[in-house]
């Protein structure tokens, strides 16, 4: 087993539609998604977490998912969809 590296990426919207899109399906208001980049700049989904834990990659967004879970937790809305 080799290690990996987990750095910020801004996924293309497709990628992220397509999560939306699977998460609406599935009745989720919440949910981490496992996602590839390859070298050659291609992302694969893997899936996604109903629970997943997200508080390990929060710091390379500079807190940014833990408020927006505070947010949406306190009845707000900036979820950008």
């Amino acid at each position: 087993m080799t290690s990996a590296d987990y750095f910020r990426c801004d996924p293309p919207r497709n990628v992220v539609d397509g999560v939306l899109r699977l998460m609406d399906k599935l009745d989720l208001e919440y949910s981490s998604a496992d996602v590839i980049e390859t070298e050659s700049g291609q992302f694969y989904f893997l899936d996604l977490n109903a629970t997943g834990a997200w508080w390990w990659v929060d710091d390379a967004y500079n807190g940014a998912i833990s408020s927006l879970l505070v947010d949406e937790l306190a009845g707000g809305s900036n979820v950008n969809r």
